[in-house]
């Protein structure tokens, strides 16, 4: 029932298109601002950039393109260009429950003894950064755990 042309609103439209995950965003992008930014590569479907209880951008936000050449082409062109003295990520977005099981897969403690008990912040938090497992990562994470 997903049609390709649907008017752009409802719950039921998230199959159609391609949504992308932006993040590193300036704190002033808004959804106009998302949408110029990745207009030149394609038809953008819908923008949403993620805001504080400020009316701040949290850094994250999410572009729709209608069709997966369109999306990639954005990624191509988009990903690790620097908008406002930052460097942005652009990947094809998961949803949540996906992206942690995937993760949960990735670093799950193997025969290496991945329990963090070398001092790592990253507290019971379990996923995200600062998890003793990131070091594949490039600078995601920074120096966290490095004894300095």
């Amino acid at each position: 029932e997903v049609t390709g042309q649907g008017g752009g609103g409802g719950g039921g439209d998230k199959k159609a298109g391609v949504n992308l995950y932006v993040k590193n965003l300036d704190e002033d992008t808004d959804d106009v601002v998302l949408k110029e930014l990745f207009d030149p590569y394609g038809t953008v479907t819908s923008t949403s950039s993620m805001r504080d209880d400020k009316g701040k951008c949290k850094g994250f936000g999410f572009v729709c393109f209608a069709s997966a050449d369109e999306a990639t082409k954005a990624v191509t062109e988009m990903h690790l260009k620097v908008v406002k003295s930052k460097p942005l990520y652009v990947g094809l977005a998961e949803r949540k429950d996906d992206r942690q099981e995937r993760l949960r897969q990735r670093y799950q403690p193997g025969p290496m003894g991945g329990k963090g008990d070398k001092g790592g912040k990253g507290g019971g938090m379990g996923m995200g950064m600062g998890g003793s497992q990131m070091c594949g990562m490039g600078g995601m994470g920074g120096p966290m755990g490095i004894g300095m």
